[in-house]
């Protein structure tokens, strides 16, 4: 983020010098977004505000296609294709320092082992080269600088368009800056690399390591260039003309047919559709108990898009609702509204709790007092979990029937009560198995709960099992690879060392747990798993 702060820092400082008329405040975008694409061009090798002066070569088409938008609501003003670097940071007493090797392509092994080691390349692991009396006091790092881009907006409107262009495409590191007269948006992603190489003129690593750090760097370049193909793509989709707009009409289906009424909506791309909907919501916009339909583009290549009803039009219109959900692509369209679904009514059916409470009933409690029951609790393996209260306390009263007639419902073969958790390090939970089924397998607390293709291993009475966490439980599974050492601080149960060992096929986890409780859960679980 400080690096983004600094390209549009220095666009700011320049563009000032630029203009020798008067204030930059008294400058209208226009003008300029003119007077910047003047000096910019439409390709390689004209002059922009970055350091360089010029647009590199990877990224030659895509500031064209940004420069030439349509809608002419946006320009860049400075940019980095990425780069790999060998720099020597001056003395002590001095500022600034020196480029060994900048390239805006991969480099080669020959290359940097050369300005690293000296005389010809080497296949030891020995550290040689260097003269620490010509290079005294200075520092050599290698490093990877990625993408970086700044650009100008015509509003705040389209800043928000253009960072949610950003984020969408993987650059997490952008932000908007400048205002209330001038919206900057600075776009960079997270990818990086800076070792320490040489100090004193004496290489601080061997050859092998040499030939690493270029093969790390000259793979997160193939990774960037990836990344500002991804964003290029999703800015053509965001600000250019669909040669084939989408049917903005709700999709064909065998239960609906126009009533011949229309209705204002917002359409999106289904991947934002929950983002939308819950700002939608925010905003109380959104009309109830009206669902989405989904709008079928022309062309078969579009991304599928949903349409949200809304109550009223949106202040600002279009440009307000986009402004207000961060810059999403959303469209405001009049739509056929659908005719309701044929065929008769559904009756009320009954939920379980309203089952449970019949049970109840019938094993002896009272009408209030059975109503009295929890509208939560908790099912993990084969035991029903509820909260202590009023309707537990009644319950214990009357005894096993109830319990038996509750537990016919849920379908499990244990009953357990749990009061609050102890507040200590370890945060033990209070649970009281109340009642056990003569066909229950387990023994006390001891369940196994199956989730995302893995199996948990517990005793509700001494260890904590949250249900949530399902996306980045997946997720952890996803991103660990055969080879992978993972250390996994605070394991508990083992949340996120099962999907590591069995679904990401790490080669070892290191758990680290002071839960006794809790280590004999894992080990359980990594028994029943067969990891």
């Amino acid at each position: 983020r400080m690096a983004v702060v600094a390209l549009a820092f220095i666009h700011l400082v320049s563009s000032f010098e630029m203009n020798k008329e008067g204030p930059r405040s008294e400058e209208k975008y226009t003008v300029r977004r003119a007077r910047v694409l003047r000096e910019i061009g439409d390709g390689e090798g004209r002059k922009d505000l970055s350091p360089k002066g010029s647009i590199d070569a990877p990224i030659a088409d895509l500031i064209r296609e940004i420069n030439t938008c349509p809608e002419e609501c946006v320009y860049t003003t400075s940019s980095c294709s990425g780069r790999i670097t060998l720099f020597t940071q001056a003395t002590s007493q001095r500022k600034g320092g020196h480029w060994d090797i900048c390239s805006h392509d991969k480099v080669t092994h020959e290359d940097v082992e050369k300005a690293i080691h000296g005389g010809s390349p080497g296949t030891g692991g020995s550290i040689e080269g260097g003269d620490s009396k010509k290079e005294g006091g200075r520092l050599m790092s290698m490093r990877f600088e990625p993408f970086i881009l700044c650009c100008e907006c015509r509003d705040m409107a389209t800043a928000y368009r253009l960072l949610g262009v950003a984020n969408r495409s993987g650059m997490r590191e952008s932000g908007i800056m400048g205002g209330p007269k001038r919206f900057l948006v600075g776009i960079r992603c997270s990818l990086r690399l800076e070792v320490p190489v040489k100090k004193d003129g004496k290489p601080l690593i061997d050859r092998s390591f040499t030939r690493f750090l270029v093969d790390q760097a000259n793979s997160k370049f193939d990774q960037n260039l990836v990344k500002i193909d991804a964003f290029r793509a999703a800015f053509k989709s965001e600000f250019y003309p669909n040669p084939n707009p989408p049917n903005l009409t709700p999709s064909a289906s065998p239960l609906q047919e126009s009533k011949g009424k229309r209705y204002q909506a917002v359409v999106c791309f289904r991947r934002d559709a929950k983002t939308v909907k819950d700002k939608l919501k925010s905003l109380s916009l959104l009309k109830p108990r009206t669902p989405s339909v989904p709008v079928l583009p022309e062309n078969p290549g579009d991304p599928p898009r949903l349409a949200f009803a809304v109550s009223r039009k949106p202040e600002g219109g279009e440009e307000g609702i986009r402004a207000a959900i961060g810059g999403m692509s959303v469209w405001l369209k009049e739509l056929d509204e659908p005719a309701s679904r044929k065929g008769p009514k559904k009756t009320n059916k009954q939920t379980p709790w309203d089952r449970m409470v019949q049970a109840a009933r019938k094993a002896g409690q009272g009408a209030e007092e059975a109503r009295r029951m929890p509208k939560k609790w908790h099912k993990i393996g084969d035991i029903a979990l509820f909260p202590s209260g009023d309707w537990t306390s009644s319950a214990r009263a009357i005894g096993a029937t109830v319990w038996s007639a509750v537990a016919s419902v849920l379908g499990v073969s244990r009953v357990a009560i749990q009061g609050e958790i102890k507040s200590e390090v370890m945060r033990r939970p209070r649970v009281e198995i109340v009642w056990r089924s003569p066909e229950a397998k387990e023994k006390g607390g001891w369940v196994t709960q199956n989730e995302g293709g893995v199996k948990y291993r517990l005793d509700v009475t001494r260890s904590m099992f949250c249900k949530g966490n399902g996306t980045e439980k997946k997720r952890v599974g996803q991103i660990c690879h055969p080879g992978d050492v993972v250390v996994d601080l605070y394991a508990g149960i083992g949340y996120f060392v099962l999907p590591y060992l069995i679904h990401g096929k790490a080669t070892h986890v290191h758990a680290c747990e002071i839960n006794p409780a809790s280590i004999e859960a894992l080990r359980q679980s990594l028994k029943s798993n067969g990891v």
